[in-house]
């Protein structure tokens, strides 16, 4: 539950079609990349806790957000900004729907490493690479990240390449952060001409991770008061 003079801080800056009350919940869904960083730099100046969601299909019913908190979803940041065919890759929004882009891009002969039938229907991009095994292989085909940190800084970081380490270092970081660090809000993704000669398809289950629960971590725990001093990202 947010404070109500929280909340009307937060809806000064949203059109109303931006965010929905749901019962305790408050609910943000930005569609403007300024508008995102906005409520991320009213958040930290007013102790407002964001917690980053996708279609937010992981959160059981029974999920309570702790007090003067909300919901942050990508679901309406979710372009595809390039296909590149020629080097076999795509950059896409983290809102876009997993299922539908690779579903489509795999009838022009694009792949990716996970099966599509093990994937919801309603998972997105950011979804899954913020839930995603930072050592699993499937990771490996993350190459680019767009997000903004804890301070409301957009931060862009790797290419379309393996040769740019320390963007490829950062990205690596991000993997499997369920929002802790920041919110995704692009990826840029390596494809694969062919399902059959280059890999073998993983079921999303198998490479991904269920739990949000970092607090006992040391190395989380210092991490997280670096970066993310206010505690901003819950």
């Amino acid at each position: 539950m947010i404070s109500g003079q929280n909340k009307n801080k937060l809806i000064s800056i949203l059109e109303h079609k931006n965010y929905e009350a749901v019962g305790d919940s408050f609910i943000i869904f930005p569609d403007d990349m300024n508008n995102l960083g906005s409520i991320i730099k009213i958040s930290n100046r007013f102790g407002i806790k964001l917690i980053p969601i996708g279609s937010g299909t992981t959160f059981g019913s029974g999920f309570k957000p702790p007090d003067n908190t909300v919901f942050l979803s990508t679901q309406r940041l979710n372009k595809i900004l390039d296909i590149d065919r020629n080097n076999m890759f795509i950059e896409l929004q983290a809102g876009c729907i997993w299922k539908q882009v690779f579903l489509s891009l795999a009838g022009q002969d694009l792949y990716f490493p996970i099966d599509a039938d093990s994937i919801r229907a309603k998972r997105t991009a950011g979804g899954i690479f913020c839930s995603l095994k930072p050592d699993s292989s499937v990771s490996n085909y993350f190459t680019g990240i767009e997000f903004y940190a804890p301070d409301g800084t957009l931060m862009k970081y790797g290419c379309k390449t393996l040769k740019n380490v320390a963007g490829y270092d950062l990205v690596k970081f991000m993997t499997g952060s369920f929002g802790k660090f920041g919110i995704v809000t692009s990826l840029m993704i390596r494809l694969l001409p062919s399902k059959d000669n280059f890999f073998k398809f993983e079921d999303l289950e198998n490479v991904t991770q269920q739990t949000r629960q970092f607090t006992e971590n040391d190395i989380y725990k210092k991490l997280k008061n670096d970066l993310d001093p206010n505690s901003v990202f819950e």
